[in-house]
């Protein structure tokens, strides 16, 4: 995710921030599901060095599209309430040992990566990709 935090932000700038979170989701999904094929320590290693690169694209391109979706005031809270569902997500996924324990970490993996393509997939059906800058006025002042 570090090395991927030097340049996502350039990359959000340049591209389809909307493909870009579609594709860091899809990414991550597909490193998931491949932790849970793997039959290896390398095998894991590299689906986790994957899963960090391709997470590292989602923040830059999401908080641009927040910018863009929601005007100067209460773009703050709309910055607060997604950063909140990464953290509840976090929080979730710390439960996520009872699963594992019914169901063994393969399966669990699968099921997880298999779940976040469709979660992929709704995204790029739902999310639309705004025009840049289209709620940030710039104000001149005069002397």
């Amino acid at each position: 995710m570090v090395f991927a935090g030097f340049f996502s932000g350039t990359v959000a700038e340049t591209f389809s921030r909307k493909y870009i979170v579609v594709a860091s989701i899809i990414g991550q999904a597909l490193c998931t599901v491949g932790i849970g094929f793997s039959t290896a320590f390398y095998q894991v290693l590299l689906a986790r060095l994957l899963l960090g690169v391709t997470s590292g694209f989602f923040v830059p391109a999401m908080l641009g599209l927040v910018v863009d979706y929601f005007p100067e005031k209460g773009r703050t809270t709309a910055i607060a309430l997604t950063s909140v569902g990464v953290l509840i997500g976090v929080a979730i996924n710390q439960l996520t040992s009872v699963f594992i324990t019914m169901m063994g970490w393969r399966l669990y993996f699968k099921l997880c990566g298999a779940l976040w393509i469709v979660i992929g997939a709704l995204a790029f059906i739902v999310v639309k990709e705004p025009e840049r800058g289209r709620l940030t006025y710039i104000t001149a002042e005069t002397s």
